[in-house]
């Protein structure tokens, strides 16, 4: 069964090709850091991009692996 973890993020900054996030386990000191060529399909369908991703407030999911499969608007 496929099961995965949707967990509250804020989008920290873009640096080069990867996205910083914050989430409830990991401040700004030690974000949690998705290549953007990987987080960019993610939030397409919410009309984001690279230079409106800054400050964004979404909700992660997270599967087993630990991997990233999906973001959304709280």
């Amino acid at each position: 069964m496929f099961e995965t973890v949707r967990m509250p993020v804020t989008v920290l900054l873009v640096v080069g090709d990867r996205v910083e996030f914050t989430t409830p386990d990991r401040d700004h000191r030690d974000p949690m850091a998705e290549p953007l060529a990987k987080v960019l399909p993610l939030v397409e369908h919410l009309g984001l991009n690279a230079r409106t991703l800054p400050g964004v407030r979404l909700v992660a999911s997270i599967d087993r692996q630990g991997d990233l499969v999906g973001l959304d608007r709280p």
